[in-house]
């Protein structure tokens, strides 16, 4: 449909109207001008279409949304210079009275400026990845005993309004460094008028930067309250000075899930999932990663995917795909007793709990 090399990352906005869909067009060597990144959205409410195609660099970066209508993406202008542009979504009226969005030429959609510059950061755009908008609540929530522990002890924070700006503070949140570095990047209003000056670009004059020297970060994913972030990293054998960038870094094959309270901007040290594996050199994979109320999930490089209890941090069990990478992965957001996995052996799997699979009715044959 989109005639991309790679779809990499899909999200949906909070009310399920629209998919954004992050893709990659590998026309030539890696990490080149072949090399293109592109973001679509589409209207789940008039049978998936394609409603907005957007050029978005680096690939690596992927995009979020803001708010219900408008999405952000990265535009690199050169090597060290990283745009973050704002994307409103076509008003339903004007849909309307327009021919359907056609999936453009690849060239095409690299040249496309359209899109509102917000902030404009000085960061080795080869290194920058995982962009996504946080609404971290404002009043600190008691951190819950292990005794405390149970189903519902997170059904208050699933219902907050993350959209509210008097209960939570909205921040940009990427990867970036020799990926080794977390920028926090406060956000105040998302501007959706289109303002492509680049004499009009705002250079944030105050961001919070999380170093984790010696350590490559590999993914990271917010829990459902927005208050934690959690990541995946591997730590670096040695780095090397080298002008070819991309032997910076050894990498252990150990991987590990750290935690920031987003509130206190601190890593919780203490709150260490390992286990699972990585084995690619530099730059190595993304590995993917997910939290529900009791669990925290990852994928891997040795075909499985990663599951452990939340609070006692103690590995539950494994999810067997059969080769390659396990490279994606959710859990169900209505039900945390069911998630999905996919890899490099080109399966989607479907997992539940035992206690899930005992309230299901069995399917009639007859309908197979």
């Amino acid at each position: 449909m989109l005639q991309w090399s790679l779809t990499q990352y899909a999200v949906f906005n909070k009310t399920d109207d629209y998919l954004l869909v992050c893709g990659v067009n590998i026309n030539g060597p890696y990490y080149n001008e072949f090399f293109m990144g592109h973001g679509a959205i589409f209207d789940m409410t008039q049978d998936f279409t394609i409603i907005r195609v957007m050029g978005m660099n680096p690939p690596h970066l992927f995009a979020d949304w803001a708010d219900t209508e408008v999405c952000l993406g990265g535009y690199a202008t050169n090597h060290d210079h990283l745009t973050i542009n704002s994307f409103k979504v076509p008003d339903k009226r004007t849909r309307m009275n327009q021919e359907p969005v056609k999936p453009p030429d690849p060239q095409e959609i690299l040249d496309n400026t359209d899109g509102n510059r917000l902030c404009t950061f000085y960061a080795d755009c080869n290194h920058t990845m995982n962009l996504m908008v946080a609404n971290v609540p404002i009043k600190p929530k008691p951190l819950m005993s292990k005794c405390d522990i149970n189903r519902n002890a997170n059904s208050v924070i699933y219902n907050t309004d993350r959209n509210n700006s008097d209960t939570c503070i909205k921040y940009l949140i990427f990867v970036a460094g020799i990926h080794d570095c977390i920028i926090l990047h406060k956000l105040k209003d998302v501007k959706t008028s289109k303002d492509f000056d680049e004499a009009n670009a705002v250079r944030p004059f105050s961001y919070d930067v999380i170093r984790r020297p010696g350590q490559y970060i590999s993914g990271m994913k917010l829990s459902h309250d927005h208050r934690y972030l959690y990541f995946n990293f591997r730590e670096a054998v040695k780095v090397e000075e080298n002008e070819e960038w991309e032997d910076y870094l050894h990498l252990k094959e150990n991987l590990q899930v750290n935690v920031i309270d987003l509130q206190t901007k601190q890593i919780m040290s203490d709150i260490v999932y390992e286990g699972h594996k990585g084995f690619s050199e530099y730059p190595a994979w993304y590995i993917c990663l997910d939290t529900s109320d009791d669990i925290v999930a990852s994928g891997s490089e040795e075909a499985k995917a990663y599951l452990w209890d939340r609070y006692y941090r103690c590995l539950i069990t494994t999810l067997q795909h059969k080769e390659g990478v396990v490279n994606g992965l959710e859990f169900n957001p209505k039900d945390c007793e069911t998630m999905v996995t996919s890899g490099d052996d080109h399966t989607v799997r479907i997992w539940r709990s035992r206690n899930r699979m005992k309230t299901l009715q069995p399917v009639d044959s007859s309908y197979l």
